[in-house]
């Protein structure tokens, strides 16, 4: 009966200091920063699929992504009561998958050269880059539930929005359809 009444207590007690789990990739971790290592791990694997483009563009590429801040401002909905350290994990877990784009296509070998930029404003960083380099990818976040991918290509610049198939399974193949979209993007233009 002790037992039980220690257990109803240490629920309670857990449910009064907010003892909040993080999961990442349908797994659960008692801290962020284990999360984070985790998350860390499958976005490394994800590089190691990733294959070389069957087409090389002799151009530089810029890479912009917004900053932690953005993310926590514009990519986190925090319904109820949300512990800032939840709200924390969630806008870091968006920054280094966004982040991870640039290594993407560096490795995917498409241009002759990838600089990325982290910006509160990436769409603003972006415009006011694209005169220097052939190529401007950005994610433009808006809001939780509005967030896309654009490229820019020399000479006029027009936002395109690079997609991902539908139909890929997550991780790997959902990263190479999304490289594949953004070659078809500079492919298409003039």
């Amino acid at each position: 009966m002790k037992f039980i009444k220690h257990l109803v207590l240490l629920v309670m007690l857990s449910t009064i200091f907010g003892c909040t789990n993080f999961t990442y990739n349908n797994k659960t971790y008692s801290s962020p920063e284990d999360a984070l290592v985790a998350q860390g791990k499958y976005l490394s694997e994800i590089e190691t699929k990733i294959t070389p483009s069957p087409k090389k563009y002799d151009k530089t590429a810029l890479v912009v992504t917004p900053s932690r801040k953005t993310c926590e401002a514009l990519g986190v909905t925090s319904k109820g009561h949300a512990s800032t350290e939840l709200v924390g994990y969630v806008a870091d877990t968006l920054t280094n998958d966004y982040r991870k784009f640039s290594d993407y296509i560096i490795i995917r070998n498409m241009f002759a050269s990838v600089s990325s930029v982290i910006d509160d404003f990436p769409k603003v960083a972006a415009d006011d880059a694209k005169n220097q380099y052939d190529v401007v990818v950005y994610m433009n976040l808006i809001s939780p539930n509005q967030a896309g991918w654009f490229a820019m290509v020399k000479p006029d610049y027009n936002p395109q929005q690079i997609n991902f198939s539908t139909i890929a399974e997550p991780g790997a193949q959902k990263v190479e359809s999304w490289l594949d979209s953004l070659g078809k993007v500079i492919s298409q233009s003039k």
